[in-house]
């Protein structure tokens, strides 16, 4: 397992700096920038923006940037600091460090990821079950729909729809944020907050996840190893749960690593709609500001997310099937 472990962390470096690589090249080519709005005010002079950008480090080429901000090459006053050396630089709307910014809203992100990704093996494992076993039933027609609707429905519509019937209609659950303003945070408050924004964000992974595990199902429940512990008189709850669905899991564990990014990416729409404070919202209003080193270093952190959970879901087969082990 140790040597799995390594090889699999080794394999991580050169996939997390390509994909560093080819977001950085893309969001400097993107027109304008940091200084787009000072461009358009004409009391501003052209030398004085020409300053400006050569403060900020923008007048040099990219690829001179890039090599900057990872740590590889001197930056200004022949000082070198960057992603090698653990900073992520400052930000140019409001000038705090980026890595202060992140670790302030990282929990959020990570609560709201981590509660949906439970709620979503909750419901989709055991309603792919159900659906395999009670095959073209009244319980897999009804699932086989509402699957294709949470597939084919964006979620930011699902989210606007929520707000506009729990919250303005009926006012069960609030719209927005993560406490009650004006009362003391507790953990009641907290839930409630989080039920609209984790339902939203579940409900694609569900609809995805609750049909790939019915087809894992049905493919396993006709091998003959189920057959036999059928013959061996064993119950049908114990034959689907031991020997069916832990088979059925380990196709279903490369899917669930596979739909992180999507997850993590989920969650910037989802923290916009309901003004949650966390790494989406905060790359929403630094796209808009073009700033930077924020956008960078919430890409690194969503980044360094995903390559972990494909890496755990890699270490989750030898769990679920003992001849990955053995291998």
């Amino acid at each position: 397992m140790g040597r799995v472990l390594i090889r699999r962390l080794l394999q991580s470096i050169p996939v997390f700096f390509a994909i560093t690589m080819i977001t950085f090249g893309l969001i400097h080519a993107v027109p304008g920038g940091p200084t787009a709005r000072l461009e358009l005010d004409p009391d501003i002079k052209p030398e004085d923006i020409a300053r400006i950008r050569a403060n900020m480090g923008l007048d040099k080429p990219v690829w001179l940037q890039y090599l900057i901000w990872v740590g590889l090459a001197e930056g200004g006053e022949g000082r070198r600091s960057g992603l090698l050396q653990g900073d992520l630089g400052i930000s140019y709307i409001d000038q705090t460090p980026v890595g202060r910014s992140i670790v302030d809203r990282l929990p959020n992100t990570l609560l709201l990821t981590a509660t949906s990704l439970v709620l979503s093996l909750l419901v989709a494992v055991p309603l792919g079950v159900i659906s395999a076993i009670r095959r073209n039933s009244w319980v897999d027609n009804v699932a086989t729909v509402a699957s294709t609707a949470g597939v084919s429905i964006p979620s930011f519509w699902f989210g606007l729809v929520a707000i506009l019937v729990f919250s303005v209609r009926l006012r069960w659950l609030p719209s927005g944020g993560m406490y009650t303003l004006g009362q003391e945070r507790n953990v009641l408050d907290l839930a409630r907050h989080l039920i609209l924004p984790v339902a939203i964000l579940s409900i694609l992974n569900v609809a995805g996840w609750n049909r790939y595990v019915r087809g894992s199902m049905l493919e396993v429940i006709r091998q003959d190893y189920i057959r036999t512990a059928r013959a061996k008189g064993l119950k049908e709850r114990y034959v689907i749960v031991r020997h069916g669905l832990r088979n059925a899991l380990v196709p279903v564990t490369t899917l669930m690593g596979l739909s992180l990014p999507g997850l993590v990416g989920g969650a910037l729409v989802t923290e916009t709609i309901f003004g949650w404070p966390g790494m989406g919202r905060l790359a929403y209003h630094a796209a808009t500001k073009r700033d930077y080193p924020v956008i960078m270093g919430v890409l690194v952190m969503s980044a360094v997310l995903v390559l972990v959970g494909n890496l755990l879901a890699d270490l989750s087969y030898a769990f679920l099937d003992p001849r990955v082990k053995a291998e």
